[in-house]
């Protein structure tokens, strides 16, 4: 099971890595804003006032352009997290599922059929067992536990770090 996650989780890192890695046209329009920066910052305003205008239009739409760059690679980069969330969504809920047909046969917990009284058979669904826990139940009450840790131990850190 480790094998697999981990391969994921390198797959990931290379499309990571490869959507956020700047385009050759990227960086060549960022040097040259920084060059027509440099140059306009030599010029003296009052005294050039067309070349330094000039040069701010210019810059202006370099700036521009490169916006609509890191736009465009913004949209993509949300919509790989999307799609990521989504993916990995279906893989715990399909987890779910390929845990409750393997257990399905076998309890989880064993009560007293006293306990377990009007709610015995649904209790033990699917291994129709009556005092029993099935396996459904079972990773229904592990998950609202663990959601419910993971929502208190949340709410804590938050009230630490505004301490």
């Amino acid at each position: 099971m480790a094998a697999p996650l981990a391969a994921l989780v390198l797959v990931l890192l290379v499309v990571l890595r490869v959507i956020k890695q700047q385009t050759p046209r990227e960086v060549s329009l960022q040097t040259e804003l920084k060059v027509l920066k440099a140059e306009q910052d030599e010029i003296d305003v009052k005294e050039e006032f067309a070349k330094h205008a000039k040069l701010q239009r210019k810059i202006n739409k370099l700036t521009d352009e490169l916006n609509s760059i890191r736009s465009s690679n913004l949209k993509l980069s949300v919509t790989i997290q999307w799609g990521v969330k989504i993916g990995l969504h279906i893989l715990h809920k399909f987890c779910y599922v390929l845990l409750i047909w393997c257990f399905k046969e076998h309890p989880m917990v064993y009560l007293k059929e006293d306990w377990t009284w009007p709610l015995g058979r649904v209790l033990a669904f699917p291994s129709g067992q009556s005092g029993t826990i099935g396996v459904t139940w079972w990773v229904i009450a592990c998950s609202l536990v663990i959601r419910k840790m993971h929502h208190l131990l949340k709410s804590q850190t938050l009230q630490t770090l505004k301490s």
